[in-house]
């Protein structure tokens, strides 16, 4: 199983991800992926800024060489599929064809906030899965050599995920996961399923505890050190989990391109 790392997206100082993202290609992490938002609000209530996805990508992708570069994950329900797709063959350009997964969602309850700050409509369910299935298609088109990982949990997303060959589940249990993946490869046999969540890292387990209080960490959040990561992660993988893309919480640590690299390296042996 490969191990990806989430860029520090929200952030005025794009030099922040792009540092993380070298760092993560000098030590070996499989990917690096950049979220999609406008903004995103803290447990203090305080808006941050978002630097933006499509923009974030074509940075990394200019200041590294073999490191995969992603999104965690494009919305649909925020661009046309067409701008999407002309996004993608610009970044193509500039990292080459075998660098790239596009990670797309179809948005859910956690975007209206945003949707509403900038007066874009929010779609029902069903306008959403087909702008996203419009959007993957056009992303195909334009790069046929890019993998697409639809992102989500209800049927409807999964069924997409199985039409275009990639799953993505965001912050699922093992048992959940597991679920998903069979579902997934009894529908598309050659479909990856891969997954993302939460993570505190620390040089010792009862360090990562204490990181995950002072930093209110979510209950569901994967606590502890590198190798305690990934002897958690184990369960994923016994579910045919390809990729598990890890988000940590303090994401401006410089330690996490490291502590990945060391759960990917406990996949190894």
């Amino acid at each position: 199983m490969k191990i990806g790392l989430t860029l520090p997206s929200f952030v005025r100082d794009i030099e922040t991800p792009i540092e993380m993202a070298v760092s993560a290609q000098r030590a070996g992490v499989y990917a690096v992926f950049a979220y999609d938002h406008l903004f995103r609000t803290g447990i203090d209530g305080v808006r941050r800024p978002a630097i933006e996805c499509f923009a974030l990508m074509a940075a990394v992708a200019g200041e590294t060489r073999n490191i995969k570069v992603g999104s965690m994950v494009v919305r649909a329900s925020l661009r046309p599929a067409a701008v999407v797709a002309a996004n993608v063959t610009a970044l193509v350009a500039v990292a080459g064809g075998t660098r790239l997964i596009m990670g797309i969602g179809a948005g859910d309850s956690q975007s209206v906030a945003e949707h509403d700050a900038f007066g874009i409509p929010f779609p029902q369910l069903d306008e959403r899965v087909a702008a996203l299935r419009t959007t993957a298609a056009a992303v195909g088109v334009a790069a046929p050599t890019v993998p697409r990982w639809i992102a989500g949990t209800h049927h409807k997303l999964r069924s997409v995920a199985a039409e275009f060959g990639g799953l993505n589940v965001w912050g699922a249990s093992p048992d959940q996961f597991a679920v998903y993946a069979r579902e997934l490869h009894d529908a598309n046999p050659d479909a990856i399923a891969t997954w993302g969540g939460l993570v505190v890292f620390g040089a010792t387990d009862d360090d990562a505890h204490e990181r995950a209080r002072r930093l209110r960490a979510p209950s569901n959040a994967i606590v502890g050190s590198a190798e305690t990561v990934a002897q958690q992660l184990r369960r994923y993988e016994e579910s045919d989990a390809e990729v598990c893309v890890l988000a940590p919480v303090d994401a401006s640590n410089a330690y996490n391109p490291l502590w990945c690299a060391v759960v990917q390296e406990n996949f190894r042996w």
